[in-house]
């Protein structure tokens, strides 16, 4: 797996739902999915007297097929 970190706007500017919304686009614009890869998305909210909003994008290292069997992925790895 590999952990991308990505910052993301605060509550003044986006709100938890455009949140979501923009980094599927993130991930849509990268189309891991679209060729097999597996992808997990977290978002944080900042920690108490923090207004620092994350995103963790897990992204598998292996491509999944529909056997369920995975290749590996060189420029993940």
């Amino acid at each position: 797996m590999k952990d991308i970190v990505i910052a993301l706007p605060d509550e003044k500017e986006l709100n938890l739902e455009h949140r979501i919304e923009l980094t599927h686009q993130i991930v849509d614009a990268m189309e891991w999915v679209q060729k097999g890869i597996g992808v997990q998305i977290d978002i944080h909210k900042p920690q108490i007297g923090d207004k620092n909003w994350h995103v963790h994008i897990l992204v598998t290292t292996r491509r999944f097929r529909e056997d369920g069997a995975g290749l590996v992925i060189k420029l993940l790895t």
